[in-house]
């Protein structure tokens, strides 16, 4: 099952209004975890509250999965996914070039998924002034 939809479900669950900050649209592989996760946000904009899991549901017309897990589970779970699905389509490539023995093009490729992996990461150390004091 979805780790986007548990994220949104465990969100919902703990009252995370925090981690909606954390959260950015390009997390969500699919249609629902899209829909999922722009109906909470919207909902909170609105009303400064976040939505029941059956308001969710029908508003989004998904099904929320359980999410036994913490917040941050669920959150460490889709950037790894974010990651692995950025850095897949310039793994293929360094395989090719490890298999036809190109080095430069392995430094090339290897440097690009380093700098990939060093920008996600960075994503994650951005903190409001709040969260710092």
């Amino acid at each position: 099952m979805s780790e986007g939809l548990r994220l949104v479900r465990a969100i919902l669950d703990r009252g995370a209004t925090n981690t909606l900050r954390e959260v950015t649209p390009d997390m969500f592989v699919d249609d629902d975890e899209m829909a999922a996760f722009q109906f909470l946000r919207r909902h909170y904009r609105s009303y400064s509250e976040l939505p029941t899991a059956t308001t969710l549901e029908e508003g989004a017309q998904v099904e929320l999965p359980d999410a036994p897990e913490s917040v941050d589970f669920y959150l460490h779970a889709i950037a790894d996914r974010n990651l692995f699905n950025a850095v897949r389509p310039v793994f293929n490539d360094l395989r090719n070039a490890l298999m036809s023995a190109d080095a430069d093009q392995a430094r090339e490729l290897i440097s690009a998924m380093h700098r990939e992996a060093r920008s996600r990461n960075a994503e994650q150390d951005i903190f409001s002034l709040g969260e710092l004091g």
